[in-house]
């Protein structure tokens, strides 16, 4: 898919590559994701009140990364093994999301981590936890990439002020956080509550204890699979392909780059969807 934008684009006439600059390991992953999260422009107003629920959150996460130039893939991997993985490339960065993780939250996370990957230009697949890395150098990257990503989802201020945080941090109840608050806060930022609390813990208003009680507590309660409801195929094609690269190879069927058939191979979709795949592309972009 990297390849095939790379080429469609040149096809083209070429592109506006991300202006995005890097990040180094040594930088405070806090003080990074408020500068990064200025340039992608979302407010916690729209976070915190034009976002209805998880999956709108997930949506405009992915749809600020597209719009400074990168490409968001979700695809089919085995859920127990991979969350994402990124390809870095300065002119065609790419995100892959596993689409079969049910849970928004989750990837949401994953989405702000692989972004990191990219911003670090340190190229991975890998789940989340930061646990399984080998290296020194591969887990500081890892540890790097949980932290930014919870950083930019819940803004340390934005936390410290948030009225249960503010409630428990008077009376010191550093290890008294309950499930019902901890979902509150979660429900507000469009989180989980597994990053909620490891914010907590590096807030110092929660110890390191607590939260691996708690994480590995939730992680027995995995929440069940949600019940399928009826598919609408072009959503879903937009939803995989991304707004960016669906909207490259239809320009390029437009321009007579392609033909109708490499649409529908490239977009992975039978050719009888591909009138409602380009509305939908229109009423999106």
């Amino acid at each position: 898919m990297q390849a095939l934008a790379m080429e469609m684009t040149i096809s083209l006439g070429g592109k506006k590559f991300p202006a995005l600059e890097h990040v180094k390991l040594s930088d405070e992953p806090e003080m990074a994701a408020v500068t990064i999260r200025s340039k992608l422009n979302i407010d916690l107003n729209t976070q915190l009140n034009d976002w209805m629920d998880d999956k709108s959150a997930f949506e405009g996460w992915k749809n600020a990364i597209e719009k400074i130039g990168f490409y968001v893939f979700q695809i089919g991997m085995p859920e127990e093994e991979i969350s994402g993985f990124s390809l870095i490339d300065d002119r065609y960065p790419v995100v892959v999301i596993n689409k079969r993780d049910y849970v928004q939250t989750r990837k949401t996370f994953t989405l702000m981590h692989e972004f990191a990957h990219h911003l670090l230009h340190e190229s991975g697949i890998c789940k989340v936890d930061d646990k399984y890395a080998q290296s020194g150098h591969e887990r500081a990257v890892e540890v790097f990439c949980n932290a930014f990503a919870g950083a930019i989802l819940a803004p340390s201020d934005a936390l410290r002020g948030h009225p249960v945080v503010k409630t428990y941090a008077q009376k010191c109840y550093d290890d008294a956080w309950v499930d019902r608050d901890l979902s509150r806060i979660a429900r507000d930022f469009k989180v989980s509550k597994e990053v909620i609390l490891r914010r907590l813990t590096g807030l110092k208003l929660a110890s390191v204890k607590f939260y691996r009680s708690k994480r590995d507590d939730w992680a027995k309660k995995s929440p069940g699979k949600p019940m399928g409801g009826q598919r609408s195929v072009p959503k879903e094609c937009l939803q995989e392909n991304g707004i960016p690269y669906t909207s490259l190879v239809l320009e390029n069927y437009r321009t007579e780059k392609i033909t109708y058939a490499d649409v529908a191979d490239y977009l992975d979709v039978r050719t009888k969807y591909i009138p409602k795949v380009e509305e939908l592309s229109r009423e999106s972009a």
